[in-house]
């Protein structure tokens, strides 16, 4: 629409109609709505050769700057605009209409229900006030409308240059966005998994890597096989692949002894975003040709190779965040347990393929700790729990307390749905009685971390579980390994009824046999 036409349909609709009429047309015909980071929509304003094509956005920021009172330019700059884009003095009401969106924001904070229109290559189509301002608050997320439009408005500098803005006033503008760009990197870091399939490659293939983008934390992770699926399905909780497709990574990786991952970041300078059509979310072009390059190169060199174990990237900013948080949470347990070191309690089942070599610095990822403590001390360590996470945490992650009865919870430390770690507090256990609870908590041990059971009495508790969960092997495996230790003569005083029959029936004469 021309500028023109815009003074003929001034004439002829109020103002505010017509913009009404305008943004109906548009939001009526959008094809989607989805969310965005805000440097990711601001990076895409620049076009393939690195030249930014919406300088309007950097003078409305320089006006809402003037606003606040950082410079004394902003607003002359904005008027000047306003009334080269349109007619002389269409800039009257539109500092108005400016300003009212200003204290609106300072008032009721971001309006998430109000989209910012782009077409389908996330060029900027409606809404350049609106990024201005979340550009001057720093809103990290932003709400979209994705807009079948096949042209784009063009607001480079050349735009300026033509509507007589003098070199002073250029070279403001100029300066702004290159404060911005340094304040944004001109790019943005995503993350970058290679998996254990590549692990021979590792060096190898980081270097490479670092040749085509640089590369920062560096970070390999070993895992057990039970916790190594569990971080594959973590990373891929807020992705939109089929759940068969991950299965079938899994079935694939478990090939691989050596159960190790290493993570990176890689930084992309002006990077090219694209939508997924399957949820209109963002996707990198450049991950896409980074993972079609180490595919191709590595996919014969790798035995029993399913498509795409070898390296993964991030589709955007968003799942980069998430990921990152995924493997860098520090639960500090080691403060934790120095913390409820004067409570009655210990951790049962301490010793399992599942748990990490130097714990409590790591723990056994989307696994729980389980904690038996005493009925009195029960309340009062749920609660020093949920605040010490709390309290290291803040609100990075979700702690969510489930309440199994008056005397079990869990505490679950969550992202995004997904569970990172749990501690799984009780003053009793099923299959056991309180004589026995009683007993085991009067000799616990400390292990210089932690208080545990004396292993007379861990030997018992694996029983417990082992009769309960057959499946479980690896507690009859650990019966069997410490079988000196137990106590035959006292199974009867410490299990319930129903458990003692089903040790009878099913395990006492094998364990007999092994002594």
């Amino acid at each position: 629409m021309n500028k023109i036409s815009v003074r003929i349909i001034s004439c002829l609709i109020p103002y505010k109609k017509w913009r009404k009429k305008f943004r109906a047309h548009f939001e009526k015909n959008n094809i989607n709505v989805t969310n965005i980071s805000l440097i990711e929509l601001f990076l895409q304003q620049f076009d393939q050769a690195h030249s930014f094509n919406r300088y309007d956005t950097i003078v409305r920021l320089l006006a809402i700057e003037n606003y606040y009172g950082l410079n004394n330019c902003g607003w002359n700059l904005y008027c000047k605009m306003q009334d080269s884009r349109k007619f002389k003095g269409y800039s009257i009401e539109s500092k108005e209409n400016f300003i009212k969106l200003i204290k609106s924001w300072e008032e009721n904070g971001y309006d998430v229900n109000s989209s910012i229109i782009v077409n389908s290559k996330i060029k900027l189509w409606d809404g350049s006030h609106r990024l201005a301002l979340a550009l001057f608050h720093n809103i990290k997320k932003l709400s979209l409308s994705i807009n079948d439009i096949s042209d784009t408005h063009f607001y480079g500098i050349e735009w300026f240059y033509e509507n007589d803005f003098t070199l002073k006033e250029i070279n403001i503008i100029e300066s702004r966005l290159e404060k911005l760009l340094k304040e944004y990197n001109k790019g943005v870091y995503i993350s970058c998994i290679l998996w254990a399939p590549m692990a021979e490659y590792f060096e190898e293939v980081t270097e490479k890597i670092n040749s085509i983008f640089p590369v920062s934390n560096v970070k390999d992770i070993s895992f057990s096989n039970d916790t190594y699926t569990r971080m594959v399905r973590g990373i891929y909780k807020i992705d939109d692949i089929a759940d068969w497709k991950i299965e079938k990574k899994i079935e694939y990786m478990q090939n691989y002894p050596l159960k190790k991952i290493r993570f990176l970041n890689i930084f992309v300078e002006y990077p090219i975003f694209r939508f997924k059509q399957s949820n209109f979310n963002t996707i990198l072009v450049q991950g896409e040709i980074l993972k079609r390059i180490f595919r191709n190169c590595y996919k014969d060199k790798i035995n029993n190779y399913f498509y795409d174990i070898l390296v993964h990237t991030a589709d955007n900013t968003v799942q980069t965040e998430y990921i990152n948080k995924l493997y860098n949470v520090d639960l500090k347990l080691e403060k934790y347990f120095n913390i409820i070191k004067n409570y009655d309690y210990m951790i049962i089942k301490y010793e399992t393929e599942n748990m990490t070599k130097d714990f409590p610095k790591t723990f056994p990822f989307s696994k729980d700790i389980d904690i038996l403590c005493n009925k009195k001390d029960f309340s009062i360590l749920v609660k020093k729990t949920e605040e010490f996470l709390k309290n290291i945490l803040l609100d990075n992650y979700h702690i969510n307390n489930i309440k199994i009865d008056d005397y079990h919870t869990k505490v679950r430390v969550e992202l995004n749905g997904f569970l990172i770690y749990s501690f799984d507090i009780s003053s009793y256990y099923y299959g056991l009685n309180e004589t026995f609870l009683n007993t085991s908590l009067k000799r616990k041990e400390h292990n210089n971390i932690c208080f545990i059971p004396k292993i007379e009495d861990e030997l018992i508790f694996r029983l417990v579980e082992y009769l309960k969960f057959p499946t479980k092997k690896q507690h009859y495996e650990y019966i069997l390994n410490n079988i000196k230790f137990f106590e035959y003569n006292k199974t009867k005083l410490f299990l319930t009824d129903y458990f003692y029959k089903l040790y009878k029936q099913k395990l006492a004469d094998n364990l007999q046999g092994a002594k």
